[in-house]
């Protein structure tokens, strides 16, 4: 009875610690480096911040818009963000 207690128990362990191991290891071989994101990244910080700044500054104005409006809440203006050469994704060039 013992013996299959500590059976179960090296078992139980052995699963546990492989799918812990098996996790790490598909967390080390999938996550790039820092130089590898920085690479895909490749944007200039003040560029990326005046990107940000001016999304936010038209978020602003479409609620402020929205706000003032006399229409109902269900007939709102959308989010109209222009984008930009910099703003795109990999996926989205890929469709250029």
């Amino acid at each position: 009875m013992a013996a299959a207690r500590i059976l179960r128990a090296v078992v139980n362990s052995a699963v546990v610690g492989g799918v812990v191991f098996s996790g790490w290891a598909l967390m080390k071989l999938l996550t790039p480096s820092k130089e590898q994101m920085m690479k895909r990244l490749s944007l200039d910080p003040e560029e990326h911040m005046a990107s940000h700044k001016r999304k936010t500054a038209q978020l602003y104005a479409t609620i402020q818009q929205n706000i003032n409006s006399p229409d109902p809440v269900w007939q709102i203006k959308p989010l109209q963000i222009e984008r930009t050469d910099n703003d795109m994704t990999s996926s989205d060039k890929a469709d250029i």
